[in-house]
């Protein structure tokens, strides 16, 4: 598909080049994770949840949606038995907790959709996903579960099956890590839209993090409001050589200080890097030929908006045709060419 597209030598020679490099550092990952004691209960077949109540006769529900399988045995860990669901709206999805307390939940079986809403009583009891198991889940989201501290390695490719991870994460405020290996079965999937909106206790992203997802087309906000977050890793989007936007991906991330080299390398098809570093208030280096590889690109519309560049700004307003630059270098002063910047491209936004 690139070869049809671009013409450009330079991109045709680096995925030649480098393709074996990449696969084997995607097998590392792998490797590093067989190697982990297999007794670890995150290798459980079983799908495991933390939850924590905080008044008794707590009443919770695990969360599915209908057109979807759902049978499978679960214990809620208070010692009530097992229960069988075979329904997304079965009356044992339901189970009141008499007393406080922490609970570990075990499903096993069938599970196809685990689908938090911000409705949902049981968003703010879960406190750790342990295991992801091997369930069959096509569809997962714990959107707003601000508890939410931990999640797992998928060790066994318990997520296999997932295609979007669209708000998996959104606003779980407390969550401390990305685990590296969370994705290295996640080969069908196509977008991470939101996957980490504002999960605002990370201060990291595992390099290799998407490494076996080459399918991605979305990177729209998927980092979005990681205020703490310390550094890009480079080679990040190694692998994903069908991203079509990074629009908004790591807005308002307000200590990066610097752009890694390549970073963008193997990604030609993307059009929008609209907001991509919009108020990153502290970054100041970003690699001269950041965008090189990237020539289809139609916007770069706030991109980097209120960032602090040094050096040199590129040229983005010589590419023919122009791309759509509104706000792109807004109080970028210290860039030595500043004053030959269009006045679209560095003025105020609204």
């Amino acid at each position: 598909m690139i070869d049809n597209i671009l013409s450009n030598n330079k991109i045709k020679k680096i995925l030649d080049k480098d393709n074996l490099k990449k696969v084997l550092k995607s097998d590392d990952i792998r490797k590093q994770m067989k190697a982990v004691n297999m007794t670890d209960i995150s290798t459980s077949t079983f799908f495991i949840l933390e939850l924590t109540t905080t008044i008794p006769n707590q009443e919770i529900t695990l969360p599915h949606f209908s057109g979807y399988t759902h049978n499978y045995i679960v214990d809620y860990g208070d010692n009530s038995g097992s229960k069988v669901v075979t329904s997304y709206n079965d009356a044992n999805c339901t189970h009141i907790y008499a007393v406080s307390g922490t609970y570990q939940v075990k499903i096993k079986g069938t599970c196809e959709t685990f689908w938090v809403s911000s409705d949902d009583d049981i968003r703010l009891t879960i406190t750790k996903v342990e295991s992801w198991g091997d369930v069959g889940i096509k569809y997962m989201r714990f959107y707003r579960c601000e508890n939410l501290t931990n999640i797992p390695n998928d060790f066994i490719g318990g997520l296999k099956l997932m295609t979007s991870f669209n708000r998996a994460f959104f606003k779980c405020s407390s969550l401390v890590s990305i685990p590296s290996g969370l994705f290295c079965y996640c080969s069908e999937v196509t977008t991470f839209e939101h996957a980490f909106d504002s999960c605002s206790s990370l201060t990291s992203i595992p390099s290799g993090l998407f490494d076996y997802c080459p399918l991605v087309e979305s990177f729209f906000y998927t980092f979005i409001g990681l205020v703490l977050l310390e550094f890009i890793p480079p080679g990040l989007f190694d692998n994903c050589s069908e991203v079509t936007t990074f629009y908004g991906c790591f807005e308002h991330a307000e200590i990066i200080t610097e752009v890694p080299e390549g970073l963008f390398d193997y990604c030609p098809l993307v059009e929008n890097f609209r907001a991509c570093f919009y108020r990153c208030y502290l970054l100041s280096s970003i690699p001269s030929n950041l965008f090189d590889n990237c020539l289809s690109v139609t916007s770069f519309k706030g991109t980097f908006y209120y960032c602090n560049l040094q050096g040199t700004a590129t040229e983005l307003w010589e590419r023919l045709p122009e791309p759509e630059g509104l706000y792109c270098y807004y109080h970028n002063y210290e860039l030595t060419n500043y004053a030959d910047i269009p006045e679209d491209w560095k003025q105020e936004e609204p």
